[in-house]
């Protein structure tokens, strides 16, 4: 991902939506620099209130933010490794869950709040951009998910433990960089 021009769009479809309260996204993500930003998967979340959740990346923090329309919202911020190492990047949501949170290389970095109910956007999910091709992420993701259920604290670290972060990025012409 360019920083500019470079996302993925992946139609919408019931199945990215949250269902029975409960979503977990993750990620593998590599800043180019130390101030690279940008989303890192968006679905949803007009600036007007409509349901959808993201997470995107600043120069030092993470945000992840779940809506469900304009009443109940979760925007939750916390500090990222201003490196430019592979970080495995998870957000646990569920209405009932003490799960619920950001964790970055298998570690919980906090909370993120209860209550919302299930959500339905007629958005594109994108993966390095907000929905509309802005706010473009200036790095790497590799091996981006979606799970209709909650992981826990240990599923979420053995995901970390057992897949290990990508060794080397291919150019177009088939040379690691």
């Amino acid at each position: 991902f360019n920083g500019s021009t470079d996302y993925i769009s992946v139609a919408s479809n019931s199945t990215l939506n949250i269902s029975n309260s409960k979503i977990t996204l993750a990620a593998w993500v590599k800043k180019n620099t130390a101030t690279s930003t940008g989303y890192i998967i968006n679905k949803g979340v007009p600036v007007t209130g409509g349901d959808g959740y993201n997470v995107r990346l600043s120069t030092s923090t993470v945000t992840a933010k779940i809506q469900i329309t304009t009443n109940v919202s979760d925007d939750k911020t916390y500090n990222f490794p201003t490196d430019t190492n592979w970080h495995f990047l998870v957000v646990v949501f569920a209405a009932t869950s003490s799960n619920s949170g950001i964790y970055v290389d298998g570690t919980r970095l906090g909370s993120m709040s209860s209550g919302a109910a299930s959500q339905a956007s007629s958005t594109s999910l994108t993966i390095g951009s907000y929905n509309d091709g802005t706010s473009v992420f200036d790095g790497s993701i590799d091996e981006a998910r979606v799970y209709d259920r909650v992981l826990t604290a240990t599923e979420v670290y053995q995901l970390y433990k057992n897949s290990a972060a990508p060794l080397a990025k291919l150019t177009k012409s088939g040379q690691s960089d």
